[in-house]
């Protein structure tokens, strides 16, 4: 199992790590990401992510969406992938991507 730092996973988000498109949508209550961002403050340990590593050209061919970055509550749930006011938002394809690509299947 490799070990990362947290630091070192939050610089590479939407570049290395991104969502594959077979995850399910945004699903955390406000309540849970505070939980989360209290845990990191706290030097909580927060477990591991399960992960799909891609080359570059694997992953080119694979939808892929981008992680939420600026997390607003509101209730408009979108009720489709499709819906323009999804909350992770399609990833650019026309941008070179890294080799390895993680797609980030589960965290825990």
């Amino acid at each position: 199992m490799e070990t990362k730092r947290i630091a070192e996973v939050v610089e590479n988000i939407n570049y290395s790590y991104l969502l594959p498109a077979i995850q399910r949508e945004f699903v955390w209550e406000t309540s849970d990401i505070v939980d989360l961002f209290d845990s990191l403050l706290r030097d909580y340990p927060i477990g591991a992510l399960l992960q799909w590593n891609l080359s570059a050209e694997e992953a080119q061919a694979q939808p892929k969406y981008r992680f939420v970055t600026h997390y607003i509550d509101e209730p408009n749930f979108p009720q489709s992938l499709t819906t323009p006011t999804h909350r992770n938002p399609p990833h650019n394809s026309e941008n070179p991507l890294p080799s390895p690509v993680k797609l980030v299947l589960d965290g825990q």
